[in-house]
């Protein structure tokens, strides 16, 4: 299975600031799903790395996948997974 983390980002509305992998951009995106993913730390106790991030992008599309909410772009070449529908609420974190 394919997946495009940037993809994932836009669907949840996640807009980060700053640029890859800077201070500022994995501060936000951190921020910003940790409102998608229980449980995951404050990135003032800690922040995680850009691949990290990513990594959780993924498997966040991976499990929308498992539960029927997405859909898939791409032809003979190579398709790729995004979330679609209600896939996961948003917790209650901000």
């Amino acid at each position: 299975m394919e997946v495009y983390p940037r993809a994932t980002e836009k669907v949840l509305g996640i807009q980060v600031k700053g640029k890859k992998p800077n201070r500022l951009w994995r501060n936000t995106l951190q921020r910003e799903l940790a409102t998608w993913i229980k449980g995951l730390p404050s990135s003032r106790k800690v922040l995680l790395s850009a691949h990290a991030l990513d990594a959780l992008l993924c498997v966040y599309t991976v499990l929308c996948r498992y539960r029927g909410c997405y859909r898939e772009i791409g032809d003979e070449e190579g398709i790729i997974v995004i979330p679609e529908g209600p896939g996961f609420p948003k917790t209650s974190k901000a």
